[in-house]
């Protein structure tokens, strides 16, 4: 079995609530919606992994940020999560990559910054992307059957 193709996500998580959570799996799912077109279009299969880094701090560091109070300092990092562990799994699921991509206003974060520039220093393909641009893009009659 071949290699997946595998696309890292990137964003701003702090100063958003839910540490911008939903717009992550959002972006996740039009990743799998657009690339299934694409492949039913031109009739050919492509294994896909999207590593999704809030997807990971949910099924495997076991954080839920929708249970935290209105009140929560989005700014901040939890106490119960270690900025160096996943800054060392985030970077290397970036250098595992075929490509990344960066969700809009990315720029403003200290994170997507650092991994969009490792992307870039290891010759990863960046793209920046607007989800709902994205999928309205994408989803257009260019790629519907």
């Amino acid at each position: 079995m071949s290699k997946p193709y595998t696309i890292y996500l990137c964003g701003s998580m702090r100063k958003y609530p839910q540490y911008n959570f939903d717009q992550f799996y959002e972006l996740e799912r039009i990743v799998y919606d657009v690339f299934d077109k694409i492949m039913k279009k031109h009739d050919v299969h492509v294994d896909l992994r999207v590593f999704n880094p809030a997807r990971i701090d949910v099924e495997e560091r076991g954080f839920d940020p929708w249970s935290l109070p209105e009140d929560t300092d989005w700014c901040q990092l939890p106490s119960d999560l270690n900025i160096r562990e996943i800054a060392a799994q985030d970077s290397s699921l970036v250098c595992k990559s075929d490509a990344l991509l960066a969700m809009k206003w990315w720029i403003y974060s200290q994170g997507a910054t650092a991994e969009v520039d490792i992307a870039k220093w290891i010759n990863i393909p960046v793209c920046e992307v607007d989800s709902a641009y994205m999928y309205d893009r994408l989803s257009s009659s260019e790629i519907k059957q």
